[in-house]
């Protein structure tokens, strides 16, 4: 795989936002792991199949990663899908930073499986941050929406 192919992969992975990715072409496997809450280390080495008299090397890339607060609540996704901000084009988002929420409030809709799903606020306060972007697609347990309580 080609080292602009990589740099291409690793900056849809890190705007996807995932936790981790892997993916095998050829001779090379590619493994991102978030193992820091603010850079993100990615190895790129030889797949385990790769024919022996073949070279191998490894390459480490670091992207930039949300800071997690510990006196925020994270709402996280419930399930894999596309994360929507409002209920349809064209509306006003369901939060925006610095808007008080309440308890089981929706905070977003993530589609799935052609079915919409509400993301209620996991308690009462003010939206910090959101942490993705509107048509985004997002995995189990991604962080979503940082609130202070």
């Amino acid at each position: 795989m080609e080292v602009e192919n990589v740099i291409r992969l690793i900056e849809a992975v890190g705007k996807a936002g995932l936790a981790s990715f892997e993916i095998e072409e050829g001779d090379f496997k590619i493994s991102m792991t978030a193992s820091r809450p603010v850079e993100q280390i990615v190895t790129v080495q030889p797949a385990a199949s790769q024919a022996v008299n073949q070279t191998s090397s490894t390459a480490e890339v670091r992207t930039e990663m949300p800071v997690m607060a510990d006196n925020l609540e994270t709402v996280t996704s419930p399930l894999v899908g596309v994360f929507y901000q409002a209920p349809g084009q064209g509306e006003a988002p369901f939060v925006r930073i610095g808007d008080r929420v309440k308890k089981g409030q929706t905070i977003g809709i993530i589609e799935a499986m052609k079915l919409m799903n509400e993301i209620p606020a996991t308690c009462d306060g003010v939206i910090e941050s959101v942490l993705v972007e509107n048509e985004q697609t997002v995995e189990y347990g991604q962080p979503l929406v940082q609130i202070r309580p």
